[in-house]
């Protein structure tokens, strides 16, 4: 009898596939930013114990668009340990300038998240943006790489609030 009714419930369980998220580090935006919140830095006056870390942070980069791809890879790993992001693909659309290459976002297939990064010169905390490929939901935040990762994940993976 108990294995009647175990062979019942596997037969009435209903197995609702779900799509893996695809999580888009969109480089071409996310390294420029980088850039230009660094010009920022370096023309504000007066200067301020903030504003001169900032500055500080944008004079040791060779380039300061590598600020801004820092920042991705540093989220990069902390997707890689973040349990949350089990199932999760983060692939990069490179820069066309500082990677030689352009990958046009309407090559992407499926349905996908695009993630733009804030960089903050000066800070571990930093802005984000995570927009659906349908344009149809955008969420924002702002964090510490971990957390960055950890609050992507928690969106993309609908553990979060659905949000109509």
């Amino acid at each position: 009898m108990k294995h009647l009714f175990v062979l019942l419930a596997a037969f009435c369980t209903v197995a609702v596939a779900r799509a893996e998220p695809i999580v888009v580090f969109d480089s071409g935006s996310n390294l420029d930013y980088a850039k230009v919140s660094c010009l920022f830095f370096k023309k504000a006056v007066p200067p301020s114990q903030a504003k001169l870390a900032a500055a500080e942070d944008c004079q040791m980069a060779s380039d300061t668009r590598l600020l801004g791809r820092r920042l991705e890879d540093e989220i990069e790993s902390k997707f890689a340990v973040d349990t949350r992001c089990k199932g999760v693909t983060v692939p990069r659309l490179n820069h066309p300038d500082l990677d030689g290459k352009y990958d046009d976002v309407t090559s992407l297939s499926k349905s996908h998240w695009n993630l733009m990064l804030y960089y903050h010169p000066g800070s571990n905390i930093h802005s984000w943006a995570l927009a659906r490929s349908d344009n149809a939901f955008k969420v924002n935040g702002e964090g510490t790489p971990a957390q960055i990762a950890d609050e992507v994940c928690i969106v993309v993976t609908g553990q979060g609030a659905n949000i109509p």
